[in-house]
């Protein structure tokens, strides 16, 4: 039973294939696999959200969705498997009370089959040192808050591939592909059962030629 998800329905994902793997990536692969899947219950789907999902793994979603909840949720159970609670609703949960509803928004991308079943910890690593605007770990102490900002925009780009995010300007610009909070300010809230939504921008924008 892992500590901060429910417990993993399905198998962890397996890579569709290992040709120029090197000895030290599938070295990584089984720790990473070892210590995420003791931590969250990882399935190794190559593209991490558990710094959006309030570190409550989606993957551990019998459906295996990324964007819930379903339609069949429920506070009580899950809709597949009634003896397990569901995965969604413990993630809304848990975002409400550290503050974080509005990442939900965010529409996460499908999973990549090239990376499936590989680590993902060294391109961590690697977007950590080619950022610029990488969190400064002394900021942690010094400016929490601007520690947070980000941290949180280094994984946004890390969890949003550019095969999946638009390259248009003007599609970049909704609100879909961006942390969200609305023009009033209001960040999304949660009541016991129902998630109330900010509104958000109604007015069409023009597409590109």
């Amino acid at each position: 039973m892992p500590i901060f998800s429910p417990r993993r329905f399905q198998p962890r994902f397996m890579p569709v294939t290992r040709e120029n793997e090197t000895i030290p990536e599938k070295a990584l692969t089984t720790v990473e696999a070892l210590v995420k899947g003791v931590l969250f219950g990882c399935r190794m789907c190559g593209n991490c959200i558990l710094q959006e999902t309030a570190y409550i793994c989606p993957m551990t979603c019998p459906k295996g969705l990324r964007n819930g909840l379903c339609g069949g949720a429920s506070p009580e159970r899950c809709e597949v498997d009634a003896t397990r609670p569901c995965t969604w609703y413990k993630i809304y949960e848990r975002s409400e009370k550290m503050g974080r509803l509005d990442k939900l928004l965010e529409i996460n991308a499908p999973i990549d089959g090239k990376r499936a079943g590989k680590e993902q910890w060294s391109e961590v690593v690697r977007f950590y040192r080619e950022e610029d605007s990488s969190p400064k770990f002394i900021e942690f102490v010094t400016n929490r808050e601007k520690f947070q900002q980000d941290l949180d925009n280094m994984f946004f780009k890390i969890r949003q591939p550019d095969w999946w995010v638009p390259s248009s300007p003007q599609l970049r610009s909704l609100p879909h592909w961006a942390p969200l909070v609305t023009s009033s300010g209001k960040k999304a809230t949660c009541s016991a059962n129902i998630l109330q939504l900010p509104t958000l921008p109604t007015t069409p924008r023009p597409l590109p030629a």
